[in-house]
Order: structure tokens, then C-alpha cells, then sequence
């Protein structure tokens, strides 16, 4: 990098122009030779948000020094140094474990949902984000794009490409295999790995729908993206996974280019670094909109109502319900939901109430909040008690699209001009 280092950096004018040289500088170094020089890498922006945990008081406290607190509480842990700089509101962290070393400018205008930006190597970067920070401390958590938040950025940004992804992981049933169709290496045709004389004897794992990895540049690309939803039987799942934005000035003397991943990931290329932090805080403060706006709709709460001569309360709030597009296997959707792990991060026990019918009371590991729902093969009703995170109903709706049903579908998301119809399809 050239320029001033991210450790001397003491305020956001520093900050701007650190990024901007190192920016501006792999962008001549990539359009001159086609690579980087060493330990010359894009700029990136991981969105997180944080959750503290409650006071004394039972309240949350949403402010930079409690952002720099609980990271500096969990530095020991991952080889973190965390310190201060001159603007309350941007913190330098550096990461150091193995052979993996990182640092990282936090951004923390809006305490609640901060950025993480980085010139150092993606490799470090991804593990520290995500295989460390907010993997093993619940107050952070990813920013989790769902299809139409990411559909909804061609009204902020002139978009130029796509990514789609989507790993069916309930679909998969076991066949009798008839005849060995597996290679030299004991691979099946499907992609199994079959195990030498055993092979033609085996059962194997096929899947109903496909895997999909598509990654698509081209004018005009959302409308390609559209025509291939509209067309189920070519590729049945579709869910974007990325897209790729642009701003820049009429003659496009100065530009930039980003490439916003449904995790919260931005990495960014281009002459202007100030435009790119444009599309970088645009995607947050559209975000930040969503989740309180799903707080404010879904969170299911007593209010107290006085009259003249009484009192009483009155419940505010209501479900969330997803439809999907076809019947699932409603156990191996809760063993995959409730287990703990990633991506739902979700804990609970299910309730048998009729055949293929289940109630969950659960946790969400993000905030240790409780969280309720009701499972059947046709739909998914969520119910989000006051105080547990909005962020969560964003992630179940994203982790479903890309591993259960792309095309399933729920009410319109609020603040998002563009699906401001009853219900969003997919």
C-alpha cells in the first residue's frame, strides 16, 4: 500500500486518503499488468452488526465505546490489538494468528451497524470476519442480503453483473445404484464418492434439483437475471448471491466498482475511493433500514391501554410467514434450522402437534433471545418476540433461499421501494 499506514491513521480525512492511494494504485498496477504486486491488494468492506449485551438495566447501549470495549474484551482470543484513534467514531484493529495477519480501519458512525474496511489479504480477512469474530462472539453478526434487497439495488446503483448460488441441502434421497458408473477413482457420475469393490452395491446421494454457481457480466444484467427466474424448468433455483455495482462521473474520469456479496462482503475497484465508500454506505443504510422496519412490523409485544374507567393491554406485532414454493421434509428442515450451526445459528426442540406440524421455542445464538415457530411442509411461520434481533429474521430468510427453496416466498420486505407488493416471489 502507499501512502499512510492503517495504524497511523487518526482521523477520516487520513482515513479517505489512505484508501484512496491504495485503491487508486491497484487499479493502474491491474489494468497495467493483469496482476498485484505484492501484498497489494483490493479494498474491502465486511458490514457487521453489533448487538451488545444488555446493562444493568436491561437496555442495549449502541455507542462506539461499546463497540471498542467488546473488541477489545475479545482481542486476547484472536491475536487482536484493538486501540482507539483521534475520531471516536473509527477504530483501528490488527489481527495476528499463524500465519494469517490482517488489519482493519471499523467504521462506526452508526454503532450498530459497522464497517470493516481492509486493504489486507482476503484469505486473512475472510477468517478473521468470518471463522473468527463473528463466528465465536454472539454480539456480531453478518449482514445477510436476501434476494430482493439485492434485486433492490439497481435503484440506488447501475449494476453490471451477478452472481447466483444455491446448494439444495434437503434434497437429496438415496438411489439404488443398478449398474457401476463410477471412474477410476470410485467417483459416481452423480459426484459420490463410492468406495472401490463396493461401488455397484452402493446407495448414493442424488439430488432433485441442482447445485448452482453462476457468475454473469453483462449490460443490462438484471434483466438476463429476470428472464432466467421466469423460466423454471431451465434453472429451477436462481438466488442472486452477488451483484456488482457501479458509480462514476458522466466521462467516467472517476469511478468505482463494487461487488456486494449477500454475506455483508464489498470489495471494490476503481480510480475514487469516495465513490465507492458511496455505495459502501449506501448498502448499510439501506440495511439498517430493513432490520429496524422488521423490528418495528414483526416484534411481537404487550402494550398497556388505559380508558376512563379501565385498564388492560393490547398485543402489537405479528408473524412472519414464508410459503415455500414446494412441499419440504419438514424434519430434516428442523435438524438443519435447530442444530446450532451456521448458517441459521439457531437452538431448539420441536413440539410434535400433528403429523408433519411442529412448534419450536428456540434461541437465536446472535442475541440469546427467544424466538418462536411453527413448522409444516408448506410454510414457515416466525414469530419475533420484542428484543430479539431483526437481523435474525433477515438471516433465516436468506439461509432458506439459498439452501432450502430459492423460490419461496414471503410478505414484502419494508423499506424496499421496488417489492411493495403483497408478497415477493421467487
Amino acid at each position: 500500500m502507499t501512502g499512510k499506514s492503517l495504524s497511523q491513521i487518526k482521523n477520516r480525512r487520513e482515513f479517505g486518503d489512505a484508501f484512496h492511494a491504495a485503491m487508486s494504485s491497484a487499479h493502474k498496477t491491474l489494468r497495467a499488468f493483469w496482476h498485484f504486486e505484492k501484498d497489494q491488494n483490493l479494498p474491502k468492506s465486511y458490514l457487521v452488526e453489533f448487538h451488545p449485551k444488555h446493562d444493568d438495566n436491561g437496555c442495549h447501549e449502541w455507542t462506539a465505546e461499546n463497540v471498542y470495549k467488546t473488541l477489545k474484551k475479545a482481542a486476547p482470543s484472536y491475536g487482536a490489538y484493538v486501540k482507539r484513534t483521534q475520531d471516536e467514531s473509527l477504530i483501528y484493529l490488527s489481527h495476528s494468528e499463524q500465519s494469517h495477519t490482517a488489519e482493519f480501519i471499523i467504521d462506526c458512525f452508526d454503532p450498530r451497524f459497522l464497517v470493516f474496511n481492509t486493504i489486507s489479504s482476503a484469505t486473512s480477512t475472510d477468517r478473521f470476519i468470518f471463522d473468527r469474530l463473528t463466528q465465536y462472539q454472539p454480539q456480531f453478526d453478518l449482514f445477510w442480503l436476501p434476494v430482493a434487497f439485492l434485486e433492490d439495488v439497481e435503484n440506488r446503483e447501475k449494476v453490471t453483473g451477478w452472481e447466483a448460488f444455491f446448494d439444495p441441502l434437503l434434497d437429496s434421497v438415496e438411489v439404488d445404484k443398478g449398474k457401476d458408473t463410477s471412474n477410476e477413482d470410485g467417483i459416481s457420475a452423480e459426484g459420490s464418492q463410492i468406495e472401490g469393490e463396493f461401488a455397484s452395491e452402493a446407495k448414493i446421494q442424488a439430488l432433485k434439483r441442482p447445485r448452482l454457481n453462476i457468475h454473469l457480466e453483462i449490460l443490462n444484467a438484471l434483466e438476463t437475471y429476470k428472464r432466467l427466474k421466469e423460466v423454471p424448468n431451465l434453472l429451477p433455483d436462481v438466488p442472486l448471491n452477488s451483484v456488482f455495482a457501479e458509480r462514476g462521473d458522466e466521462n467516467l474520469s472517476y469511478f468505482s466498482r463494487a461487488r456486494i456479496k449477500s454475506n455483508g462482503k464489498i470489495t471494490g475497484r476503481g480510480t475514487d475511493f469516495s465513490i465507492y465508500n458511496q455505495i459502501v454506505q449506501g448498502t448499510l443504510e439501506s440495511y439498517a433500514t430493513l432490520v429496524r422496519a422488521l423490528e418495528s412490523k414483526y416484534w411481537l409485544k404487550l402494550e398497556g391501554q388505559s380508558h376512563e374507567e379501565s385498564t388492560g393491554i393490547k398485543l402489537s406485532g405479528e408473524p412472519f410467514c414464508i410459503k415455500f414454493s414446494n412441499e419440504i421434509d419438514v424434519n430434516s428442515l428442523i435438524n438443519l434450522m435447530f442444530g446450532c450451526a451456521r448458517p441459521f445459528r439457531l437452538m431448539g426442540t420441536p413440539e410434535q402437534i400433528a403429523a408433519d406440524y411442529y412448534v419450536i421455542d428456540a434461541i437465536d445464538l446472535h442475541v440469546n433471545q427467544p424466538l418462536s415457530f411453527e413448522i409444516s411442509p408448506e410454510l414457515l411461520r416466525i414469530y419475533l418476540y420484542e428484543g430479539t434481533c431483526g437481523n435474525t429474521l433477515v438471516r433465516i430468510i436468506k439461509s432458506l433461499q439459498h439452501f432450502v427453496d430459492s423460490r419461496l416466498s414471503h410478505p414484502a420486505l419494508p423499506s424496499l421501494l421496488s417489492h411493495q407488493h403483497e408478497a415477493v416471489t421467487y
